[in-house]
């Protein structure tokens, strides 16, 4: 194979790995903010929360 082609296939394979490895961080960060916002529905109950003091869930 010549280094043009070889050269070519590379530069495709890392474009393509560049996009899925943004798509996985998208389905990551969805994820997780599901997770978050799970956490945050179940502490909402807590009376100090709810007043705005006590204990804050930060990311």
């Amino acid at each position: 194979m010549t280094t043009s082609v070889l050269r070519r296939m590379e530069a495709a394979a890392t474009a393509m790995g560049t996009g899925l490895g943004r798509l996985l961080d998208r389905i990551a960060r969805d994820r997780r903010d599901r997770k978050i916002d799970r956490l945050k529905a179940h502490l909402s109950w807590h009376p100090a929360e709810r007043r705005g003091r006590g204990p804050r869930i930060r990311r």
